[in-house]
């Protein structure tokens, strides 16, 4: 069975501190990170790119990268543009980057304050997922990885799964886990599959995404918790249409996974329109398309002038 002890003889593994502290017997010599979103960022790019040239590895080589999903974005986005493009492979380590982060081919760094804005697609050689290791994690952390999988299954319609092991899943089961990464990723893949560049369907995985980067951005709360306060503020702003029982069934749930203080958290608008409208999804038009819960099972991609969507916020 593949997991973490595969890296034991590894080189060329990139970690963050945290991972490096609860897993190092398992790595040789490996290049560690600082923990969260400021590693993506240029600077490191740079670096980076100089240990691989005095290290000589070429386009026969692979890099791992071990952690969370900012190590993931970050290592994906080398992988992709070193050399033209090398060899890269991940061991997600949080359940955000299992089910989410990890897979689906998206690289990319942060800049100018603004979340990925400068990145790729391209799909790593391998993702080795290790349920695991999500046994360690943050309380904060482990929370937002069931949020990314929860958006998921509002698109698809089966939160059933969720909504009946919601006490296995604070209480971290293990099978609860392992059914929950197997139904997400089984998910994600098959709307990527049929939209790998992210054209049309692949914009529905943005469900909560448009005001959530802008509140992440904004507040510095932690990825998978903005898209939780994204989805419930949508609901908000854009769901006069929505099925009565679909909009109580989530709601409830995002109130029992979010941190009180975080899903009713008093946030100046008009500051957090300065990030809604660098957006990346906005196109040459001025358009944004944003993912708009009809019910569960039903997610539409509605467009908007931005403008009109920063109209919302005033």
């Amino acid at each position: 069975m593949k997991g973490l002890n595969d890296l034991k003889n590894k080189k060329y593994i990139f970690t963050s501190k945290s991972i490096n502290r609860i897993y190092n017997e398992k790595f040789s010599n490996p290049y560690v990170l600082e923990d969260g979103e400021i590693i993506k960022n240029f600077d490191n790019v740079k670096r980076i790119y100089s240990y691989l040239i005095e290290n000589n590895v070429n386009r026969k080589d692979t890099i791992y990268g071990v952690g969370g999903g900012t190590v993931t974005d970050l290592i994906g986005f080398i992988g992709t543009t070193f050399k033209r493009g090398i060899k890269f492979e991940f061991y997600p380590t949080t359940l955000l980057a299992q089910v989410d982060a990890a897979i689906g081919g998206k690289n990319a760094i942060d800049y100018e304050g603004i979340k990925n804005i400068i990145g790729t697609f391209n799909i790593p050689d391998n993702v080795i997922i290790d349920p695991l290791t999500v046994i360690s994690q943050k309380d904060e952390n482990y929370r937002e990885g069931i949020i990314e999988a929860f958006k998921v299954a509002i698109i698809d319609g089966n939160i059933s799964l969720f909504l009946d092991n919601i006490e296995k899943l604070k209480k971290r089961n293990l099978g609860t886990i392992i059914d929950i990464i197997k139904y997400s990723v089984r998910v994600k893949l098959n709307i990527v599959s049929k939209d790998p560049f992210d054209d049309n369907l692949r914009r529905l995985l943005n469900l909560g995404h448009t005001l959530g980067h802008a509140f992440e951005s904004f507040t510095g709360t932690s990825h998978g918790l903005s898209v939780g306060w994204g989805i419930k503020k949508e609901i908000e702003l854009f769901g006069k249409n929505i099925d009565l029982k679909s909009k109580k069934l989530i709601i409830e749930f995002l109130e029992n996974i979010i941190p009180e203080e975080i899903l009713n958290k008093d946030v100046d608008m008009d500051k957090l329109k300065k990030y809604i409208v660098q957006d990346k999804k906005i196109n040459s038009n001025n358009k944004i398309d944003i993912p708009i819960i009809e019910k569960i099972g039903k997610v539409d991609l509605k467009s908007f002038d931005s403008k009109d969507v920063v109209s919302l916020f005033t």
